[in-house]
């Protein structure tokens, strides 16, 4: 298991963490608030704001999240693969709802970060159940 600097503040000056939360997170994420889209998702959402408040948030998303060339790779502690999210795919979908017409479904608004791993999640339920999560 990893042992952890007694004062979460200590790795605030780690490169990798400080780059990360700046791209991710540039106004910080104890004010950074998430609004709901019109993804049904609100105990992720719920769950992400809470887990953004415990000081070791940034040590968990460096952790989770690698930067690539294409975007970022995010992997949830409890899966084995990481799901690739590009910048693009931040903005939202156009998907066909339960009456065949096509609608627009917008992540949360939110930080970058919020949206990425927001994305992520949803990938991930496709992942783990496609029959399921095929929309």
């Amino acid at each position: 298991m990893d042992q952890h600097p007694q004062n979460p503040d200590s790795y605030a000056e780690d490169p990798s963490i400080k780059a990360l939360m700046s791209e991710l997170y540039p106004h910080g994420v104890k004010n950074a608030d998430i609004f709901q889209g019109k993804i049904g998702d609100c105990c992720l959402l719920a769950s992400l704001t809470a887990l953004k408040r415990f000081p070791w948030f940034p040590l968990w998303l460096r952790k989770s999240v690698r930067k690539t060339a294409e975007g970022w790779l995010v992997k949830f502690p409890d899966r084995d693969n990481a799901i690739l999210i590009t910048p693009e795919q931040l903005n939202g979908q156009n998907i066909i709802n339960e009456y065949g017409l096509t609608e627009f479904r917008g992540l949360a608004r939110g930080e970058d970060g919020d949206k990425m791993l927001e994305r992520a999640y949803g990938r991930q339920l496709k992942v783990d159940d496609p029959w399921k999560y095929s929309g």
